[in-house]
């Protein structure tokens, strides 16, 4: 899979950015209501049609049941999406509580390889707003591995304007500290980590998980 194209970003920061770039990031605890009302929706397509076939988390089209595509409709990249396969950038924190919401309890621990969980990307997102965006991508019910997968990770934080690539021991600290403020649990470290300045943030650093 490509490595995630971010657009450039005008020098100006926006006013959200700049008062959180100085904040430090958090964790956010589990609700207790995890996962309800995707498995509700599961639970009756299985009970109006016990035949439908299964896919990796459900019965094939559960995510369209899920309106999860119509939830992230407003951050799919145009063009960067073929059939069933769509990206989406720049989750923010109210997009992520959206779609936590509406996800079935078994589809929140898909993983991008050795990537933190969905869940705690979601987490992650939720307690930091304007701080933490994700980006990944939907696979729809034409193949039996459909879900949601996040696989990008932005951080928004000031000391990485204009830096250069960080070296594999800066990247590793880095990776660690973000690792445990935001509770990403014992995943491998990105594929890649770099500063960058997209259009939907101010200057932060980009984690990438092949």
């Amino acid at each position: 899979m490509e490595t995630t194209s971010l657009t450039a970003y005008s020098p100006a920061k926006t006013k959200l950015g700049a008062r959180l770039q100085n904040s430090d990031p958090f964790a956010l605890s589990t609700p207790e209501f995890l996962g309800e009302e995707g498995d509700k929706i599961v639970l009756e397509m299985l009970e109006d049609d016990p035949d439908l076939p299964s896919g990796l988390y459900g019965p094939l089209g559960w995510l369209a049941e899920t309106k999860i595509p119509q939830i992230l409709k407003d951050y799919v990249a145009t063009g960067q999406g073929i059939g069933d396969y769509q990206r989406f950038h720049g989750l923010d924190a109210e997009g992520a509580r959206k779609v936590l919401a509406a996800l079935p309890r078994i589809a929140l621990a898909d993983r991008q390889n050795d990537a933190p969980t969905l869940l705690a990307f979601l987490k992650a997102c939720i307690a930091n707003p304007g701080r933490v965006y994700l980006s990944g991508y939907l696979i729809g019910s034409s193949r039996w591995d459909e879900r949601v997968s996040v696989d990008t990770m932005f951080i928004v934080e000031s000391s990485a304007e204009g830096m250069p690539e960080p070296s594999a021991r800066q990247a590793r600290k880095i990776w660690h500290t973000y690792q445990s403020k935001l509770s990403l649990g014992q995943a491998s470290a990105p594929d890649e980590l770099y500063s960058a300045d997209p259009r939907w943030a101010s200057a932060g650093w980009c984690l990438w998980w092949d």
